[in-house]
């Protein structure tokens, strides 16, 4: 379970708390606190209070968190493509 794999968790599903994504990714609520708080340091997630419980957390994406998420969608579309594909371009043989 990678970190991406929570990025595109949170972008399907909208934000969350840390223990739903604990859940949800089937890892121990200290593995997945790890994991955001990494996403956060990276400028991909943010942390906000539950607006409806003020002692609980809510993680959402980040504008930067959905350009890594199209990043790499894009390098495993070209990867998958076959040779001579990077990005958005590709050389057919």
């Amino acid at each position: 379970m990678g970190r991406l794999a929570v990025l595109g968790r949170l972008e399907r599903d909208g934000p969350a708390t840390a223990s739903a994504l604990a859940a949800a990714e089937r890892v121990t609520p200290q593995s997945m606190a790890r994991i955001v708080q990494h996403l956060i340091d990276a400028g991909l997630a943010e942390r906000d209070t539950d607006p409806a419980d003020r002692r609980a957390a809510i993680v959402r994406i980040t504008e930067a968190g959905r350009r890594q998420i199209l990043r790499d969608r894009g390098r495993s579309s070209a990867a998958s493509a076959g040779p001579g594909c990077s990005g958005s371009t590709c050389r057919w043989r």
